[in-house]
């Protein structure tokens, strides 16, 4: 409930920490009413935000990404208005949208008032935002597993598992125009752990997004080694900076220990 939310936020001072705390609440709770609308029989749960509910990443996240697998059952607005209701049910107001698009669907859930009430927000117009886009032309070649969570609620969610997670990732630090701090300390989190990529899901979006620096997944280290000496590493920590658990972590993000992990 609200109540609960506002008193796991408010025992913290940091107010980045707050904001963050009651977006993961809220994105938790989508989730679990995505698994009552029966969504995860259409849809995967993808990206960093994944990581962090199933994989314990030390970053929280601001948006809710999935993919498409099945079109038989597709309802956004249907699961849409189904979380404002139960946000609602919650103590919340709310605030949804969804706007069909050519190949990224996109949604928004609103709340405005909460970040005042944690006093992080001066105004009680400044809303709580978290975006939900849903690809419906991801690259094909993924593999799905899914994975049972208990909080809020017992729910069974859709995923990826980790290698097509780091093909979409390698895609995306690979492909698009400009680099995000959160990739790459999510390229590091998977480096780490020795993880592969899923190559067969890596060459389909290089052929849907092509690289200047990687034509085929065989070749997405040096891709990655390339990228790496172009982007603007200050700009990269301080992207990521806000949404670390661990602030301590910084030391570790470096593209040094990055190149290092590359070249094993």
């Amino acid at each position: 409930m609200k109540t609960d939310l506002l008193s796991e936020a408010r025992s913290v001072t940091d107010l980045v920490a707050r904001t963050n705390i009651a977006r993961q609440y809220v994105q938790r709770e989508i989730l679990a009413s995505l698994s009552s609308s029966e969504a995860f029989l259409s849809i995967a749960f993808v990206g960093g935000t994944c990581l962090r509910f199933l994989h314990d990443l030390k970053r929280y996240s601001e948006d809710l990404d999935f993919s498409l697998e099945s079109g038989s059952s597709y309802a956004p607005e249907r699961w849409m208005e189904a979380i404002r209701l139960a946000l609602t049910h919650q103590g919340f107001r709310v605030e949804v949208s969804w706007r069909p698009r050519k190949a990224v669907d996109t949604g928004w859930v609103k709340i405005p008032g909460l970040l005042h009430e944690l006093k992080v927000a001066p105004t009680e117009q400044q809303r709580l935002a978290i975006k939900i886009e849903i690809d419906t032309n991801p690259p094909a070649g993924a593999r799905c597993e899914t994975t049972a969570l208990t909080v809020p609620s017992l729910i069974a969610v859709r995923h990826y598992d980790l290698s097509s997670l780091m093909a979409g990732k390698l895609g995306a630090v690979l492909s698009r125009p400009y680099a995000k701090g959160r990739d790459w300390y999510d390229l590091l989190w998977y480096l780490a752990r020795r993880i592969s990529p899923n190559q067969t899901m890596l060459d389909n979006a290089l052929s849907q997004v092509p690289s200047p620096r990687c034509s085929r997944a065989s070749r997405w280290r040096e891709g990655v080694l390339e990228r790496l000496q172009e982007v603007n590493w200050p700009a990269l920590v301080e992207d990521v900076r806000p949404f670390l658990e661990i602030p301590s972590e910084l030391a570790a993000f470096t593209p040094q220990t990055l190149e290092g992990m590359l070249r094993k």
